[in-house]
């Protein structure tokens, strides 16, 4: 959250939470399907895919203000 400006902080606090939260309602009962339905194979898989999506987004999303403020930028520019 240190990269958000103060103004968008406590939003993206929340827009995080919330992910995590719904990720921890719903992975449970993908998990119970894919494991009932096609095997444990499928719901470890489901796992993997999940952790290999989050390296993917640790590693796009943007690590300093700067970068931050530059991702940012163009889209600013398009909306105005």
């Amino acid at each position: 959250m240190r990269v958000l400006p103060a103004g968008v902080a406590a939003s993206g606090a929340a827009l995080v939470n919330f992910g995590g939260q719904l990720g921890g309602a719903i992975a449970p009962v993908v998990m119970g399907v894919l494991a009932q339905q096609v095997g444990f194979s499928a719901a470890f898989g489901f796992l993997l895919f999940g952790a290999g999506l989050a390296i993917v987004a640790a590693l796009w999303s943007p690590q300093t203000q700067a970068d931050f403020a530059a991702r940012l930028a163009p889209a600013l520019v398009k909306a105005g």
